[in-house]
């Protein structure tokens, strides 16, 4: 069976939330890095608050390839999304952070 068969969401995840990064095409010095930049200090600042994130390539470049979808979402045609996240409480999850798991031996030669 494929994941549409099963139901898996492998585009958001069945996340209850999405942020998605746009920019415009061209004309300004790299609104790629720029906005990768941006999304990725979101992606820190949601995880210090406990909030889970995962990037979500698929929905990026499916929104890209689909004008449907843009036409949904309000993007113009002088802008491009060049990154996406979905985003919520994890369900399930007992702690924050990664476990302490020790310090691990180092052998120095």
């Amino acid at each position: 069976l494929s994941e549409l068969e099963r139901q898996n969401n492998i585009v958001t995840l069945d996340a209850p939330h999405l942020l998605i990064g746009i920019g415009p095409r061209a004309g300004k010095m790299n609104p790629y890095t720029d906005t990768v930049i941006a999304l990725r200090d979101i992606d820190l600042l949601f995880h210090s608050r406990g909030i889970g994130t995962c990037w979500a390539g698929y929905l990026a470049n499916l929104i890209n390839a689909s004008l449907e979808l843009r036409a949904y979402l309000g993007i113009p045609a002088d802008l491009q999304v060049y990154g996406a996240m979905a985003f919520g409480y994890p369900d399930n999850e007992t702690y924050q952070r990664l476990p302490y798991k020790g310090n691990p031996p180092v052998q120095w030669k």
